[in-house]
């Protein structure tokens, strides 16, 4: 795939609104094709989405130009917690449907939780910083 061609899946994310004020080095489709894939991979957080993208940095070069590399994992939770995530969910699920449209809109996405069961463990923030707590 050439660099002027969009992946198929960045298409589904086009008009997804970029909320940074600034810019940045990042343009928000680099920093959208890093995540998924390294979540589809196994990432867990995003110091793993940022390690899997510099990891792969020549792979990702085919899909877009990643002039300044690979975001390092503060940036992606900073646009990560800004997107609007109604606006995300909507373009993902519309990417999963065109990929398996047996799905019809439902992308279950943790099992536990539509089921009605809660963490063993709670967190608040504390003075001193987060307190996990076992729940009883």
């Amino acid at each position: 795939m050439s660099q002027q061609e969009t992946p198929p899946f960045l298409e589904h994310f086009a008009d997804l609104p970029d909320p940074r004020t600034r810019r940045g080095d990042y343009p928000l489709q680099e920093l959208l094709l890093v995540a998924v894939c390294a979540i589809l991979c196994g990432a867990d957080n995003w110091v793993d989405v940022a390690d899997w993208g510099g990891a792969r940095l020549e792979w990702l070069r085919r899909l877009l130009p990643f002039e300044n590399g690979v975001a390092a994992h503060d940036t992606f939770g900073r646009v990560f917690a800004l997107l609007d995530s109604a606006a995300f969910e909507a373009r993902f699920v519309g990417w999963m449907a065109s990929l398996c449209p047996a799905l019809a809109g439902v992308v279950p996405v943790d099992g536990k939780t539509g089921r009605g069961g809660r963490p063993s463990t709670w967190c608040r923030r504390s003075r001193t910083g987060w307190a996990w707590r076992w729940a009883r």
